[in-house]
């Protein structure tokens, strides 16, 4: 730690010894003053965060010393340069801390949010950078989740350049295997966006770098989720979303119409391939603002693949599609440290009733949208404005049930 006279030298060094010409009560005031400007001149090394204390505490350094040597000009020197002598270590100490946590924390968002360019210095040109840009892939990470052949056909990327991109990009992030206990510590990224009743159902809330599906007869969300300390994306695929739902919920929560609506960015989807065409557009924006933007909703995911492919003859192009665009919803949320929520539509399945199962209806998009679902999350109607949430499929939460009841102001707590 730099010694005080380092740190000071506008106010000069800063002896602990008294001075030896004995007081004088003419000389009291000038040398009450020549003592804070001693001080104030200490207080010059502190930071503007902790300047105001620092003076708080020459003050009361003076106060103290003239109450407890009863005016002894040395006691006053003393006690006053002593005082301040035993404060600087503490303060500095805790200012070190402060920035120690700092560091630690943009390190942490900095190597969670790669930039691509950082490839520049791995002896990638900045033309094949803005490439891959073009197509959504703006992070180191964003390139460890893309294949070679799907890199090998962007405009431009030669199989040459995309081993030596891949290989850079190897450099740069650890993707081999790992121990739990280092796995766990990665997990503590994971945040969850609070839902109210149904956070104990789904154990805080829904949960980041995952897709979390909800399906049933009312899957349609009301759109509480819009303001959840963070910015949204919204995918419209059936044309329900309505912004004056958030102007009601933001007057349940005493917040202004203008923030909750500016917080939200809107996307209207027309075929399937728009729908993942959009997906570039979301990974851009997250990359553009990162750790902004907090929660991807897509309401709902089925519909429009139902429209444009239709019969069993163009099933297996359908899920094969469909697998393609949940990969790339699981890796944005890897990516970026997002929440992804879905709605699913539900349909009558023919052989129900010759097992016996006690409801008829199951979600569409099959094994590969219940693979793909981290959490999913089974909606059902109650009695009146009830609705009754169940967890369908979820790694880590039992099967449980949880109440609700949507209201003027969105999503509430059932009454009892």
């Amino acid at each position: 730690m730099p010694t005080i006279e380092e740190l000071s030298p506008a106010a000069g060094p800063v002896s602990v010894r008294p001075p030896e010409d004995e007081i004088d009560d003419d000389e009291d005031e000038d040398f009450d003053e020549t003592l804070m400007e001693r001080l104030w001149g200490l207080t010059e090394m502190f930071p503007d965060t902790m300047r105001s204390a620092a003076e708080v505490s020459a003050q009361c350094s003076v106060s103290l010393a003239k109450k407890f040597y009863s005016f002894s000009r040395s006691a006053l020197w003393m006690g006053t340069t002593s005082f301040m002598i035993l404060v600087l270590p503490v303060v500095f100490e805790t200012e070190r801390l402060q920035l120690e946590q700092q560091q630690l924390q943009q390190q942490r968002q900095e190597s969670f949010f790669q930039d691509i360019d950082l490839l520049q210095k791995h002896g990638i040109n900045m033309a094949d950078i803005k490439k891959m840009k073009s197509v959504g892939i703006c992070t180191v990470k964003g390139i460890q989740m893309t294949t070679r052949k799907a890199l090998c056909n962007i405009k431009g990327l030669s199989e040459a350049k995309v081993e030596k991109i891949k290989e850079a990009a190897g450099k740069m992030l650890h993707v081999g295997f790992q121990t739990a206990f280092e796995y766990s510590t990665k997990r503590k990224q994971v945040f969850h966006i609070t839902t109210g009743s149904q956070d104990k159902l789904l154990g805080g809330g829904v949960e980041s770098m995952a897709i979390t599906e909800a399906f049933g007869v009312t899957a349609q969300l009301p759109g509480e989720e819009a303001y959840s300390g963070g910015k949204v994306i919204f995918i419209d695929t059936e044309h329900t979303f309505r912004p004056d739902r958030l102007r009601d919920i933001a007057d349940r929560f005493n917040v202004d119409h203008g923030a909750v609506l500016d917080n939200v960015l809107y996307a209207r989807a027309y075929t399937s391939e728009h729908q993942m065409e959009l997906l570039d557009f979301v990974a851009a924006k997250f990359h553009e603002e990162g750790g902004v933007f907090k929660l991807l909703i897509i309401d709902s995911i089925m519909a429009l693949f139902r429209v444009d492919f239709s019969g069993r003859g163009e099933l297996a192009e359908r899920q094969q599609k469909l697998a393609q665009m949940l990969s790339r919803l699981q890796k944005i949320s890897e990516e970026y440290n997002v929440a992804v929520f879905i709605t699913n539509q539900m349909t009558a399945d023919p052989g129900a009733g010759m097992t016996f199962q006690a409801d008829p209806k199951k979600p569409i998009g099959g094994h590969i949208l219940a693979h793909a679902s981290t959490t999913r999350i089974s909606l059902r109607k109650g009695r009146a404005e009830m609705r009754i949430a169940k967890i369908f499929d979820s790694p880590d939460m039992p099967e449980n049930e949880a109440t609700f009841a949507i209201s003027a102001g969105g999503v509430t707590d059932a009454k009892e």
